[in-house]
């Protein structure tokens, strides 16, 4: 049986849908969150995707406005591989296999 372990902070490697959603859980969580994907569009377009869902938790009376500002304040996105993984107690990279 293992120990328990922790998880202080997260990181994801892949901001496609599956990343995106795993670092809005996350960051929904409490944890700080470093998204990282190897091109500024995904990272782009991860953003924007954690936006419109976090608008619509808050439109639907699943988060404040507040608590939005918080989540968006705890994801990090970023190209830099070395600093995502150095950054975080748990990873998991998110790719068409990822489960």
């Amino acid at each position: 049986m293992s120990t328990p372990v922790e998880i202080e902070s997260v990181a994801v490697v892949g901001a496609g849908f599956m990343g995106s959603g795993i670092a809005e859980a996350a960051a929904v969580a409490g944890l700080p969150v470093v998204l990282r994907d190897v091109d500024d569009a995904s990272l782009e377009a991860a953003e924007k995707r954690i936006e419109g869902s976090l608008t619509r938790a808050v439109r639907g009376g699943k988060l404040g406005l507040a608590d939005a500002e918080e989540v968006r304040g705890r994801i990090e996105l970023t190209n830099e591989l070395t600093r995502s993984l150095t950054s975080a107690s748990w990873s998991r990279p998110c790719r068409k296999t990822c489960g």
